[in-house]
């Protein structure tokens, strides 16, 4: 059964083809140069732009708990490339994240306190507390605004990131100090959350609220955003075991820092300076939203609204930066809506100025609530006009001459009427509770219910110091409460209602009938539409 197969002899020495003769006579830099580099597996391709976590530990020369926390800080998470060289089971990181994370200045910061850490260890170890108590009071220090103006280099990018940030800090705010969370960082927290709370007061921002098991979503819009955020109920919180609060913390180490950049830059919107300032005493009797004290900024011309000011989308920067920049574009909104109200023949001469003369209009500034005032007339005339555009600016140029009435239109004197509805649904939303005096019960949470009260212009009264008045003041309107009432113990003239129905009419946007939502009664179905898909519960 020996046969051949084919002309090669069995036995005999397979004999080189006429290429392989060629080559292997030639040196090595000349078959380099004619057939190229022989490449490794994984080194060329789609393989190569991926290296797993180990490689990139190489490479950076850094702990894995160093490595974590700088990728939460700067935003970098492993990818699933579809080719994977070292296995399923690896994380993979692309090569040009790999290369921002070299180039990082925290990499030499976390190096330093390595060392650092060293020196303390040493001391330490020999017994010598005060050289130890030196060197610690030399730590190595870092600072994350250069991550925030990298990651969000526009304002409406940080606005769009704000809703992990506000729970998280909403959520160390509540939680006891004790192991890795220290007090001085959970009152950080709780200062943060009453800064954001007083800004969304002031500017009438809120828009949605909730109450579920998990706690009380909130939904304010901010630059025409919709920021959606969660505040535990207060309850006794306990720390679970299971749950690494190291990397929590590096996420809040970032989200802390973020915070301070946007509410300066909101703040600075509503011309008021950053960061307020708070009444101790009200601090120390719990009331902690009324212990707020916004302070105006320094040369500010007058409060903005808040409908006007949202409208404004640029850079984040540095915090000097947005100081120096001024709103002059609402600013000129502004002047433009008051020039339209004052009436059509004012609205004539304007227009005969600017065509006859080339000296510039002078700004013109409105105090708060003034716009939603000036309003009121122009958006009737659009709304009698047949609500569009064109209609509405005819509306308005009528009785001017053509030319007069062509620059107008030209040059945007007449506003667009999307603006229109939402300037006046912001008045709408500011005035829903206008005039109303609450007194919340002490079964009531103060907190969340008297930030919706103040976000709606109603005013706020509770049981304790502090109070700006007292539960038998008669002009009291609406007392919240949370349990039954004796019916001897009601006093006339005032509504008892339950919280839902402060909840419900935000969400309804009008003042619902009390009937519904009287003390001990079953509530009406309440729903979180527009914040999270789920049904609705009864209170």
């Amino acid at each position: 059964m020996g046969g051949t197969r084919g002309k090669r002899v069995p036995g005999k020495k397979k004999p080189k083809s006429v290429k392989a003769k060629v080559t292997s006579k030639m040196s090595s830099k000349r078959r380099l140069s004619r057939m190229g580099k022989e490449l490794k597996k994984g080194q060329k391709g789609i393989v190569a732009n991926y290296m797993t976590r180990s490689q990139v530990l190489r490479r950076l020369q850094i702990t894995l708990r160093d490595f974590r926390r700088l990728c939460i800080l700067k935003g970098i998470y492993p990818r699933d490339p579809k080719k994977q060289a070292s296995g399923k089971d690896k994380a993979y990181y692309h090569i040009k994240d790999v290369g921002f994370l070299s180039h990082e200045p925290l990499l030499n910061k976390f190096r330093e306190f390595k060392a650092f850490m060293k020196k303390v260890r040493k001391a330490v170890s020999r017994g010598d507390k005060t050289l130890a108590e030196k060197r610690e009071a030399t730590a190595p220090q870092y600072t994350l605004d250069h991550l925030v103006r990298e990651r969000y280099p526009r304002f409406d990018d940080a606005l769009g990131d704000l809703d992990d940030a506000l729970s998280l800090v909403h959520l160390f705010a509540t939680l006891p100090a004790d192991g890795p969370v220290q007090a001085a960082r959970t009152e950080r927290c709780r200062q943060l959350a009453l800064e954001w709370q007083y800004f969304v007061a002031r500017a009438h921002a809120l828009t949605k609220v909730f109450v579920s098991v998990k706690g009380v979503y909130f939904q304010a819009e901010v630059g025409r955003q919709p920021v959606t955020w969660i505040v535990p109920h207060a309850f006794t919180q306990v720390a679970p075991p299971d749950v690494d609060f190291r990397i929590m913390l590096t996420f809040l180490e970032f989200y802390e820092t973020l915070l301070k950049f946007t509410l300066f830059k909101l703040y600075h919107r509503l011309d008021m300076a950053y960061p307020p300032a708070f009444d101790g005493r009200l601090e120390e009797c719990g009331v902690y939203m009324a212990a707020v004290r916004g302070l105006p900024l320094k040369g500010a011309g007058g409060l903005l609204t808040a409908s006007a000011s949202e409208g404004q989308s640029d850079r984040t920067g540095s915090p000097e930066a947005a100081a120096a920049t001024p709103n002059r574009k609402v600013k000129g909104l502004e002047a433009k809506l008051a020039r339209l109200a004052a009436g059509k023949g004012e609205a004539g001469g304007d227009a005969e100025g600017r065509g006859g003369g080339g000296e510039e209009e002078e700004e013109e500034y409105l105090p708060e609530g003034a716009l939603a005032g000036a309003l009121g007339p122009v958006m009737e005339d659009v709304v009698r006009g047949g609500g569009t555009k064109k209609q509405g600016q005819r509306k308005e140029t009528e009785g001017v001459g053509g030319d007069e009435g062509e620059e107008m239109e030209e040059d945007g004197e007449n506003p667009d009427p999307e603006v229109l509805r939402r300037a006046k649904e912001e008045a709408a939303k500011a005035t829903l509770f206008k005039g109303l005096r609450f007194f919340l019960g002490r079964e009531v949470p103060l907190s969340w219910v008297h930030l919706v009260l103040a976000s709606f212009g109603g005013q706020v009264g509770w049981e304790g110091e502090g109070s700006p008045f007292a539960e038998a003041d008669v002009g009291v309107t609406h007392q919240v409460v949370d349990r039954p009432v004796a019916a001897g113990s009601r006093r006339a003239g005032r509504e008892y209602v339950q919280p839902q129905w402060i909840f419900d009419s935000v969400n309804a946007r009008v003042r619902l009938p009390v009937d519904l939502y009287g003390p001990g009664k079953s509530l009406p179905v309440s729903t979180k539409r527009g914040l999270a898909g789920g049904e609705g519960r009864r209170g």
